[in-house]
């Protein structure tokens, strides 16, 4: 069985502001606020799971890994 590329959707509510801002980013990226926001929160939590104590090993999953490339 495969795994399905998306496992569930997220619905985020978000302040006017915050939602331009976003779509602004989006559009200078050549991309969609969709993929923009997946890419910023996987390149978010990639940077806050380093290294683990004792270890060289990269935290629960490596960033780079699974970025798709830009259109």
């Amino acid at each position: 069985m495969k795994t399905p590329l998306f496992s569930s959707a997220i619905n985020l509510k978000l302040e006017p502001e915050l939602h331009q801002t976003l779509a602004a980013a989006a559009r200078n990226g050549h991309t969609t606020l969709s993929e923009f926001a997946r890419r910023t929160l996987r390149a978010r939590i990639g940077s806050r799971s380093g290294p683990h104590e004792g270890g060289d090993t990269p935290g629960p999953f490596s960033p780079g890994a699974a970025m798709r490339p830009a259109a």
